[in-house]
């Protein structure tokens, strides 16, 4: 006896965050019985009569225990770009009971947008060995457009994890960690506005082969999202030295 047809239309969510994102929606099932005849979730029954079965990157990775018309980081804390197959099943009603639709491929695609610190690095004219003035401004760029709801746009604000190479481990002075504005400007100065108090200016810093290492970890305000990009270095040399100040 032939079986009627079940498609299914699903609506992907890219992932623009570094952390689990994006989202499957499954719209609408269509069912085509053995007289031709179409009938739709939209109008002629509700889609809880299927369940829903969803593999990830092949067909034989089923993902356990999910059967809702949506997949997102709530029932799958790991979920991000990728190739996904969505099944539905009927549970339920006629015609088509416990007939399963063949596999709908969907894609989500990977959008996300890192941000670009640079290090500039100035050196020191002090001849006290005790008493050192070499400073490093660090300024953000980010080019994240287009962010999904309920994501909050610019202004963002950064977090930074600073580390040194030199033994003993001497951080710089002004190393604020959390919600730094990514300016250049901090530790009281005037950036035009106002007082800026964060991290993006630390100051006292020695010469020779310390390097500064900055994992940058983006937050926008209101945005619960962290993610690491490349590590950046800067060298402080004293006036005069041959050495070119490096940045990677």
């Amino acid at each position: 006896m032939p079986h009627p047809v079940f498609t299914q239309l699903v609506t992907p969510t890219d992932q623009v965050l570094c952390r689990a994102d994006g989202k499957l929606v499954v719209n609408e099932v269509r069912v085509i019985d053995r007289s031709g005849t179409s009938q739709t979730s939209l109008t002629d029954f509700p889609i809880t009569d299927f369940d829903f079965t969803y593999s990830r990157t092949t067909l034989a990775n089923t993902l356990a225990g999910i059967t809702t018309p949506q997949l997102d980081n709530t029932n799958y804390p790991t979920i991000g770009a990728d190739t996904y197959f969505v099944m539905a099943t009927r549970r339920s009603a006629t015609p088509g009971a416990g007939c399963s639709s063949a596999p709908y491929k969907v894609d989500i695609l990977n959008k996300q947008i890192f941000p670009v610190a640079s290090l500039t690095p100035f050196g020191y004219t002090s001849c006290d060995p005790n008493f050192f003035e070499g400073e490093i401004k660090v300024t953000v760029a980010d080019g994240s457009v287009n962010l999904p709801a309920p994501l909050a746009g610019a202004p963002y604000l950064f977090n930074y994890t600073w580390t040194a190479s030199a033994t003993p481990i001497t951080l710089p002075v002004g190393t604020t960690t959390l919600n730094n504005d990514g300016d250049g400007f901090g530790g009281g100065e005037n950036d035009g506005v106002g007082a800026d108090n964060d991290g993006d200016h630390p100051k006292l810093l020695s010469e020779g082969n310390t390097q500064y290492r900055l994992p940058i970890r983006k937050r926008a305000v209101r945005r619960l999202e962290r993610h690491d990009i490349q590590e950046l270095y800067s060298r402080i040399y004293a006036i005069g030295d041959p050495h070119t100040a490096d940045s990677l």
